[in-house]
């Protein structure tokens, strides 16, 4: 099992952001109690900018490919990491949100590749 880095957000009552909490985790999303409900992927200008195969488009039309196995794939304007790479937000249903860095992060974190 690989470990990936993480961000955990605190937002504000009104979308901002308040911080963010980077961490190292070595568990995939369906060893843990806590399931995803919804996966948003920047198209912001910087994840579109992304080599093929790596950009957020292509990100979300792999992901939307999934089908059942995972909640509401949805693009969404820019999530505020810029220039590390396309980044994907799980939300979970505890109220918490996951940031990832390309697909290759965000299958392994989901636990389908």
């Amino acid at each position: 099992m690989a470990t990936s880095r993480v961000a955990f957000i605190t937002a504000t009552p009104c979308g901002g952001v308040r911080s963010i909490h980077s961490v190292a985790s070595s568990l995939r999303m369906s060893e843990t109690s806590v399931s995803v409900s919804r996966v948003l992927v920047c198209t912001g200008h910087l994840c579109e900018a992304q080599e093929e195969g790596a950009n957020g488009s292509d990100i979300m039309q792999r992901l939307s490919g999934e089908g059942a196995k995972l909640p509401p794939v949805e693009g969404t304007p820019c999530l505020g990491c810029c220039g590390t790479g396309a980044i994907v937000c799980l939300e979970l249903n505890d109220g918490t949100d996951k940031i990832l860095t390309g697909l290759d992060e965000t299958l392994t974190e989901l636990g389908l590749n």
